[in-house]
């Protein structure tokens, strides 16, 4: 397991996030092969050893990992919107979260920017369901780690 992922659940248990050790992630194989990447260090670690509801930071709302399949999980909400979907992952854009408030515009891996350390990304939801010419990709975090200690640029 990546040596950042208890870093980061302390942070957020500090916070008042509930996580909960798991010995496995069944689910995590098909999510991948949904997404068509691997996802990266240390976001695959913290999903394969824990199980958490949602959580938030500033400016940005985490899918939960109790795979349960419900719309805010991991193993099937950034695959519930097709028109999301079918533009974000030819793009290697990985949604792990929206912006906190309900928001819909996706929060996503960057992994055209790195495979090691993507950066973190928001991306305008109507500009890709109006099928704009010009869709607004705004980086928001350089990576997975500073996003959950400093939140949202």
């Amino acid at each position: 397991m990546d040596s950042r992922v208890s870093t980061i659940v302390e942070h957020l248990e500090g916070l008042g996030f509930p996580f909960e050790a798991a010995d496995n992630c069944p689910w995590l194989e098909a999510v991948e092969a949904s997404f068509g990447l691997q996802l990266p260090e240390p976001y695959r670690s913290l999903i394969q050893a824990y199980r958490f509801p949602e959580f938030d930071v500033p400016g940005f709302e985490a899918f939960s990992n109790l795979g349960d399949g419900s719309g805010y999980d991991i193993s099937h909400a950034p695959f519930q919107d097709p028109g999301l979907c079918e533009w974000l992952l030819p793009r290697r854009y990985l949604q792990i979260g929206r912006p906190e408030f309900a928001n819909y515009d996706p929060i996503c891996f960057d992994m055209k920017s790195s495979k090691q350390t993507p950066q973190i990304v928001r991306i305008d939801h109507e500009d890709i369901l109006l099928c704009r010419k010009h869709v607004n990709v705004r980086v928001v975090s350089e990576s997975f780690v500073s996003l959950v200690f400093a939140g949202v640029a």
